[in-house]
């Protein structure tokens, strides 16, 4: 059973798409991705919480910046489910985490928009960051580099060394917080 998208989602096959819709069009297409993602992952398996999330994000980054120019690293694969179905893979979504489809999390000989392949948290900050100051060192300053981070990920030892890295680093970094008080387990510790 497959399943059909909305209206607007089944015209958008890339984020180029996404720029010829006026900014009211994107609260319908955010509503429409949210359930394309929940009809199918209840249908196939997957995870819910990540993805739907970070709808309203994902639309709004893939709008506003030019992907994949502009690298877009996330930092749990799971909230990468919208970014997938706008980035042409919304016909092989109902594959996703199947053997033989497409992958769980972003895989760079996936797709051009996944920047980095990724799997669990706490490593988007520093891969956005050796983006940025690679693109900073070839002279490719106007090149956007953007991490996106969790409040469950930003616990991980990688992302505070990332972070204090950036922030004496002169590069051109936005680090996104999506602290929506949601992680698999409880934080542990003083």
């Amino acid at each position: 059973m497959l399943i059909s998208p909305g209206k607007l989602l089944s015209k958008i096959n890339c984020p180029q798409d996404l720029k010829k819709l006026d900014q009211v069009q994107l609260v319908q297409l955010c509503e429409e991705l949210r359930q394309f993602i929940i009809d199918n992952v209840s249908v196939y398996g997957g995870h819910f919480g990540a993805s739907l999330g970070v709808v309203e994000l994902t639309v709004a980054l893939h709008y506003v910046f030019n992907t994949p120019t502009d690298q877009l690293v996330w930092d749990v694969g799971h909230q990468a489910y919208g970014h997938k179905i706008l980035t042409g893979r919304r016909e092989e979504f109902h594959t996703n985490r199947m053997y033989g489809g497409i992958s769980g999390f972003p895989k760079r000989n996936e797709s051009k928009f996944d920047t980095f392949g990724v799997g669990h948290s706490s490593t988007s900050v520093s891969a956005g960051l050796g983006m940025a100051a690679a693109s900073k060192y070839l002279g490719l300053d106007q090149k956007q580099h953007i991490a996106v981070i969790g409040d469950g990920a930003l616990t991980g030892g990688m992302a505070f060394e990332a972070l204090n890295h950036a922030g004496v680093s002169d590069t051109n970094l936005l680090i996104i917080l999506n602290d929506n008080c949601m992680s698999i387990d409880p934080n542990v510790g003083p």
